[in-house]
């Protein structure tokens, strides 16, 4: 196809055949500059064809409330089934897959709506530097692929949501733990999403040309399902720049050469991180001034 938006199914933009030539994405970049090589060559559809990765069989609410929070009732199927151990269950099951909806029992749906309600309330109430939004997911288009080259190299993207006026991007997270925004800093960087802040704002800017403000919507899994919005600062921008602009440099040296190297084959001595030593001397000087966290320390001691 020619660089441009396009509106396509999930596993069409996945198998990467929608450019010339294999295309970088988020998480190619987020396996070139945080792993190796080799493992972003591995993960890849067209670079490695035969590498399929493990579907989910198993119900997970974050997955069917992002389909439904996006889609809205087209993304899910729900059935009357008590559970899916009956045959007649298991291809129901199996026949919504194949139509690319989330097959869900009553109670799920239950849950899943319950948590959905509240991301649009929260939706609709977030403020942005002290003005209210009352952004709607009508109010812009979901699940967008854009695809776009540069000096040959070419890439995709695949926005969760974005203004009409192409503004506003909004990528829909959820999580097992908190969503409070200072406990989501260590997720930010583990799952690469300053890598996905920096390429979506190239990409819209390369077709759109516009600068879009692009947000994080984290949400709770488990009731009452509480949300946050987050902003990545400067700091965070500009280290996501920097690793998709040094993602692209390995890309590009990798292609060329036909090699894709792996761990280093050398000896690496290792040091502790600032804040794993840190950790370590407050704990140290609190077992030392028999402090309360000696409590099972103590205990032990006791018992012995």
């Amino acid at each position: 196809m020619e660089p441009g938006i396009y509106k396509i199914p999930f596993a069409e933009y996945l198998a990467d055949y929608l450019c010339i030539k294999p295309s970088l994405s988020r998480s190619t970049i987020k396996a070139l500059v945080n792993e190796c090589p080799r493992k972003a060559y591995y993960g890849h559809p067209r670079l490695n064809p035969g590498h399929k990765k493990d579907e989910k069989t198993q119900f997970d609410i974050g997955s069917a409330a992002h389909d439904y929070f996006l889609g809205g009732e087209n993304a899910v199927m729900v059935f009357d089934y008590a559970d899916w151990k009956k045959k007649e269950a298991q291809e129901a099951k199996q026949a919504a897959r194949d139509l690319g909806k989330i097959p869900l029992l009553a109670h799920q749906f239950r849950d899943v709506t319950e948590m959905v309600k509240v991301a649009h309330e929260s939706l609709a109430t977030y403020k942005a530097y002290g003005q209210e939004l009352n952004l709607k997911i009508t109010d812009g288009e979901s699940e967008l692929t854009y695809i776009w080259e540069e000096n040959g190299t070419w890439f995709k993207i695949r926005p969760d949501w974005i203004s009409k006026d192409k503004k506003i991007m909004l990528d829909y997270k959820t999580t097992g733990k908190s969503a409070d925004p200072e406990n989501y800093i260590s997720i930010i960087d583990h799952t690469g999403l300053d890598i996905q802040d920096a390429l979506y704002r190239r990409g819209v800017h390369a077709i759109n040309g516009t600068e879009p403000d692009f947000y994080f919507m984290v949400q709770e899994v488990e009731a009452p399902y509480l949300c946050s919005f987050i902003d990545l600062d400067m700091q965070f921008r500009e280290m996501g720049e920097n690793k998709v602009d040094m993602g692209i440099s390995i890309w590009r040296k990798c292609l060329k050469i036909g090699i894709w190297p792996a761990y280093s084959i050398e000896l690496c001595t290792v040091e502790p991180k600032p804040w794993s030593l840190a950790s370590w001397e407050m704990k140290r000087s609190i077992i030392l001034a028999g402090g309360a966290k000696c409590t099972s320390l103590n205990k032990q001691n006791v018992n012995r």
